[in-house]
């Protein structure tokens, strides 16, 4: 996976405070740069036999990351890596006229970043 701690946007966006313990971060993806809000939990456990302990939310049509801002530091405190990512279009992320939104596209590339940040 390719997630890198980012810097406070720059331009007409308005940065919101985040909750202590979230950090702001970009995932690379095959859709090019997705920016991700990430809440480590304080002690990862060992691996248990199944599924992940990773948390990924995406918002809604009209949602942003930063609706799940409080809600990140709860599950790392229950011991998820927890993740939101705004989808390509979303905040100053590129996109363009021939971007495609088709719900195979979009589960295409949530399972991609489930996939990256799970491991």
């Amino acid at each position: 996976m390719t997630a890198t701690t980012a810097s406070p946007a720059s331009g007409n966006l308005i940065e919101l405070p985040l909750p202590h313990g979230v950090e702001r971060c970009v995932i690379s993806t095959s859709r090019g740069p997705v920016t991700a809000l990430r809440a480590r939990p304080a002690a990862r456990p060992a691996a248990p036999a199944g599924p992940s302990s990773t948390a990924v939310m995406a918002s809604g049509f009209f949602g942003t990351k930063e609706d799940f801002r409080e809600v990140l530091p709860l599950l790392a405190a229950a011991g998820y890596d927890s993740w939101a990512y705004d989808y390509p279009g979303q905040l100053g992320l590129e996109s363009d006229e021939h971007d495609d939104f088709t719900i195979a596209t979009m589960a295409a590339h949530i399972s991609e970043i489930v996939r990256e940040v799970g491991r």
